[in-house]
């Protein structure tokens, strides 16, 4: 846009020939006031102060004709600039673009969001369902253990009324000094069956649910730190007695080799001697006697012998064995009074958290998800009608930029038309005071030496006012 200069209101060197505004209205009314004095209706000092105003009126009404040119040309590109901005919003990729695919995100982020939701409650059921089973085969498990505990007691109860009895017997057998070999044969026979019997029922029925109950208590004093410390402690005092019991065996072997090869070697020297007797066909009665007397004393020193050395040890050990049957008795009873009660109850409390647990994850489930699920479809519903809603803006928005182009549009053209009416006013004006000065109209309309003419004017207006655009 040019800047204003004083040639666009005058640049006249005389008063002829000026080419600014006000040098092209001054003219016109010179003309007309001129024409009026010839006529003689401005006479003497009306025709000063006529021209005096008419040259008023002129300029300030010329100044204004050009500061509004610079004024209309301004809102003009103004206007311009507004319509391109417009047409960018409506282009593709433009800002409206922009809003839907940014509401698309949010509503493909909001979708992704839910289906996350329901992948999380899928894998809490999976999880739910998977403790439901470890807590039931844990009941199993609980109910095998009091089995087992129930078995190990009977044959506690068992092993003590065995070993009291066999106790009972050794006690007689040794306070009447029984030196009949057959009934002792005989007792050791049934007390061997016996322990055998006794052996084969425990090792049949009882070692393999002990072998069972090691491998469950292992797994679960892995998983028990607190228990394990008190069980430390037991198994070093058992340990112990163990160790005792072990030395205590250990001596006993020892002392029982030793007997057996003293007992070997007798009797084969008692057999070697009957041979050489019965070889020799010896009938002498009195050296069979005295055979039979000294191998009679050499039994008798082997009872003496084992009476007074082997029984103190076999009793020791059998005290021993039974000392260590108490000790696990009673550690027995502590478990099975002190530790398994606190088992039952923690694992009945694990059972209960997880039927808690249950019960509100069903609740969650039956009571918590709906609302969420009804929540997410109402914001999809709600983001939706959004994007219904930004399209309809945009249809509104459209519409609102079409209208502001045409009331641009219409506005540049009241500018210009305002201006030219402005125009055609004065130039009224002049015609009305040279109508008035001369009395009569001397032509269809005034004109000016420049070629403007109120119909000039006039037609310019009707121009821009027609439907099509027109341009002067």
């Amino acid at each position: 846009m040019a800047d204003i200069e004083l040639s666009n209101l005058t640049d006249s060197t005389n008063a002829d020939n000026g080419t600014g505004v006000f040098d092209k209205l001054i003219q016109s009314v010179e003309h007309h006031i001129e024409s009026q004095y010839k006529a003689g209706r401005i006479t003497g000092n009306d025709y000063s102060s006529v021209y005096m105003g008419s040259m008023q009126s002129v300029l300030s009404e010329s100044v204004k004709f050009v500061l509004s040119e610079q004024q209309v040309e301004k809102e003009v590109d103004l206007l311009s600039e507004q319509i391109i901005s417009e047409q960018k919003k409506n282009e593709a990729g433009g800002l409206i673009d922009l809003e839907k695919k940014k509401n698309q995100e949010q509503i493909d982020l909001i979708i992704a969001q839910t289906a996350s939701q329901y992948e999380g409650i899928d894998a809490s059921r999976k999880d739910t369902n998977r403790k439901n089973l470890l807590n039931s085969k844990q009941v199993i498990k609980i109910g095998k253990e009091s089995e087992l505990l129930t078995t190990q007691n009977s044959e506690l109860l068992l092993s003590g009324v065995v070993d009291r009895e066999l106790k009972t017997e050794q006690k007689i057998a040794t306070a009447s000094n029984a030196i009949d070999s057959t009934n002792k044969a005989n007792a050791d026979v049934a007390l061997t069956n016996s322990k055998e019997v006794d052996q084969i029922y425990v090792t049949t029925s009882i070692r393999p649910k002990e072998v069972t109950k090691l491998s469950e208590e292992i797994d679960l004093l892995i998983s028990r730190d607190t228990e394990q410390a008190a069980f430390t402690v037991r198994t070093d005092s058992q340990a112990a007695k163990t160790l005792l019991k072990t030395t205590k065996e250990t001596e006993l072997l020892t002392t029982q080799n030793t007997e057996l090869s003293l007992n070997g070697i007798s009797e084969r020297d008692l057999k070697t001697e009957q041979k050489i007797a019965t070889t020799s066909g010896a009938v002498d009665s009195t050296n069979r006697a005295v055979a039979e007397v000294d191998f009679t004393k050499a039994k008798e020193t082997d009872q003496t012998y084992i009476t007074t050395n082997m029984r103190p040890l076999e009793l020791s050990k059998l005290q021993g064995d039974i000392d260590y049957a108490n000790s696990k008795e009673l550690d027995q009873i502590y478990v099975t009074d002190n530790i398994r009660p606190l088992e039952v109850t923690k694992l009945q409390s694990d059972i209960d958290y997880a039927n808690s647990k249950e019960l509100d994850q069903i609740y969650v489930t039956t009571n918590i998800r709906p609302l969420e699920k009804s929540k997410m479809e109402e914001e999809i519903d709600l983001l939706q009608a959004r994007e219904i809603e930004q399209l309809a803006a945009t249809v509104r928005m459209d519409l609102e930029s079409a209208k502001k182009v045409l009331l641009i549009e219409a506005q540049t053209l009241g500018f210009k038309v305002d201006g030219k009416q402005k125009l055609l006013k004065q130039m009224f004006e002049g015609f009305a005071i040279e109508t008035t000065t001369n009395g009569a109209v001397t032509a269809p309309a005034p004109s000016l030496n420049s070629g403007a003419s109120l119909e000039m004017v006039a037609n310019s207006i009707f121009d821009d006012l027609a439907p099509t655009e027109g341009t002067i």
